[in-house]
């Protein structure tokens, strides 16, 4: 009936939402590694490799933000 449509479609929304989380996620690791094999210049004397850390943080960052959309969505 009406709710296997419903359900269907809450469950289709999820999973997009989750895919996108991982087209995000390869998005900031893509970067992470082109900027970590720069090497050091007048703006960043030590280089870039410490940026790496802060797109992971972003990565993690939006996963628990996902999480908590799934558990107060469902």
């Amino acid at each position: 009936g009406c709710e296997q449509c419903i359900a269907f479609t809450v469950a289709c929304f999820t999973d997009c939402i989750h895919r996108g989380h991982h087209i995000m996620e390869y998005i900031i690791i893509a970067i992470a590694t082109v900027l970590q094999n720069r090497k050091e210049d007048s703006r960043y004397s030590y280089g870039y490799g410490r940026h790496e850390y802060l797109l992971v943080f972003t990565v993690n960052l939006s996963a628990i933000i996902v999480a908590i959309t799934n558990i107060i969505e469902s």
